[in-house]
């Protein structure tokens, strides 16, 4: 059967209304209403004749791409075209995703794809930059063929050192995560993406990793919660289209159910209490913490009836299959009600109809290294204990890096006239230069930049102390920045939250003196207190 999706564009341009989309949604099969259901990856960086024939067979409503079906961003349109030529006959449009969030969470890599790490932006603090952000991530995406961005996180770490969120989430004051994490869904929007928030109600406090084990979120307060929820009102209230319901059980709430599953959560709070019109997404329904609650195609049928209107199932065709199933015979059997069903496809044709007629003309941002360069100098943090002597970079010519990463040591060469790194412990060096006490090896140097997580970095500091020797700390993870402030306590710190070419240059610049430090910290801690910014 043939459907009419394009489709719903009047000769004047303008869309039809709803009640056009109803139509359409009459001439659907079941099987078509509850492919749209789905979204569901697949294996390998092509599609095989086995997988072709799966997608039509149960029709999903989306595709999730991973790292695994691509090697690099240019393999990445061929393999939409090759789905769109599989399912031809399917005339309502797919959905195309990817995690695209930026530091350690992105599907794309290279220079030009990957999108500054969402702490980064919390440092620099801007709306303008996180709106930019958006902007950039999303014309890649949209020029390789992806209209949906599942980002970005909203969740808010109640503990910086040990949450599962805390590098992936703009900052642990919520209202920093609200005002940036709405600047980078409109920049998405208005590049033609559709951007997904996530990972409702807030799991920046759940114990453990969803992934893995059924995890609990505990708000003692009322505030707590309050807090939690912000960032995703924040969203709502700015139009988001997506929000992506996570794996935990969150109380005081429903003390039954996770999130996922709780008509609690996704109709009387999500859609009621907090007026969300748009598509509730389910994290994949094949992690570990459903699958041990329940037969996987019931937990679809119970995600879907609680209020759910896509159902991520993101890795095994027998999984995919089993959802389908399951969801086509609570239809047929009433368990699912056809007004349930249609409720859910006029919002998802609703949104693919934005999609399919959302022009886009030349791009309109800067292009996409010139605004993680912005990010990068924007997010630089120093740190300086309050009663340190202040630091001068500026006469510096001979540098000691003490650690591990070969990027820094590289950024750093150029601009020092003497640079030489050491990454043994000074027990081994002392053991392999007998005659050169590691002291007057040492002392030869202007400065010395060491690893926070170098082995021996409290009696390098010491011999620093004695020496009078200029010394900064280089923390590459902000979880372990608290560590480091109240166990090592540095009397100087250079927070770098990202991991790139122009990261590491930033940095080098910094060390040198020929550039001031922007960021501010953006996750506050008790420790901080001692530290101001130079």
């Amino acid at each position: 059967m043939i459907l009419v999706l394009v489709y719903l564009i009047c000769p004047s341009g303008q869309l039809f209304a709803d009640d056009a989309i109803t139509k359409t949604i009459t001439t659907m099969t079941l099987e078509q209403k509850v492919g749209q259901l789905l979204m569901v990856g697949f294996h390998g960086k092509t599609l095989s004749n086995k997988d072709a024939a799966f997608l039509r067979k149960i029709k999903p409503g989306g595709i999730i791409f991973y790292g695994r079906n691509f090697g690099s961003a240019s393999d990445l349109p061929p393999v939409i075209s090759g789905i769109k030529k599989a399912v031809k006959d399917q005339k309502v449009p797919l959905f195309f995703a990817v995690d695209q969030e930026g530091g350690i969470v992105h599907r794309i890599g290279g220079e030009y794809y990957k999108p500054p790490s969402a702490p980064a932006i919390g440092a620099a603090n801007s709306e303008d930059i996180a709106e930019k952000a958006g902007v950039v991530t999303g014309e890649t995406l949209r020029s390789l063929g992806i209209n949906i961005n599942l980002a970005p996180v909203l969740d808010v770490p109640a503990d910086i050192r040990h949450s599962t969120m805390t590098l992936r989430s703009y900052s642990n004051n919520p209202e920093v995560v609200e005002r940036l994490g709405v600047a980078y869904m409109k920049g998405l929007r208005s590049a033609g993406i559709l951007a997904t928030a996530k990972h409702f109600p807030g799991i920046g406090r759940a114990s453990g990793d969803t992934h893995e084990k059924l995890s609990y979120v505990f708000w003692h307060t009322e505030q707590e919660k309050e807090n939690d929820i912000l960032p995703f009102k924040g969203a709502i209230e700015a139009g988001v289209d997506i929000l992506m319901a996570g794996h935990v059980i969150a109380e005081p709430g429903d003390g039954k159910r996770p999130v996922s599953l709780s008509s609690y959560w996704l109709r009387d709070v999500l859609r009621k209490n907090l007026g969300f019109k748009g598509l509730v997404l389910i994290d994949n329904i094949e992690m570990k913490p459903i699958q041990e609650m329940m037969d996987l195609g019931k937990a679809a049928v119970e995600a879907f009836n609680a209020g759910a209107d896509i159902i991520m199932v993101s890795h095994e065709h027998k999984n995919q299959e089993a959802a389908y199933q399951a969801l086509l015979d609570g239809v047929k059997t009433g368990i699912i009600s056809i007004a349930r069903l249609d409720e859910s496809l006029l919002r998802i044709l609703q949104v693919k109809t934005f999609i399919r007629n959302t022009h886009v003309y030349g791009k309109q941002s800067d292009d996409f290294r010139s605004v993680t360069r912005a990010v990068g100098e924007s997010s630089a943090i120093a740190l300086r204990l309050k009663d340190a002597k202040p630091y001068d970079f500026a006469r510096k010519e001979s540098v000691l890096y003490i650690g591990f990463d070969p990027n820094l040591f590289d950024a750093l060469k150029p601009l020092f006239k003497d640079v030489e790194m050491m990454n043994s412990s000074v027990s081994n060096y002392q053991a392999i230069h007998p005659r050169n006490p590691f002291s007057q090896f040492f002392s030869k140097f202007d400065m010395v930049v060491l690893d926070s997580h170098y082995s021996d970095i409290e009696e390098v500091i010491a011999l620093c102390n004695n020496l009078g020797k200029q010394y900064i700390v280089f923390q590459h993870r902000v979880n372990s920045l608290e560590n480091t402030l109240q166990t090592i306590k540095p009397g100087a710190v250079l927070v770098m939250l990202d991991h790139t070419k122009t990261s590491y240059r930033i940095a080098a610049e910094l060390l040198k003196g020929s550039r001031k430090t922007k960021g501010v910290l953006p996750f506050q801690t008790p420790c901080a207190a001692f530290y101001v910014l130079f």
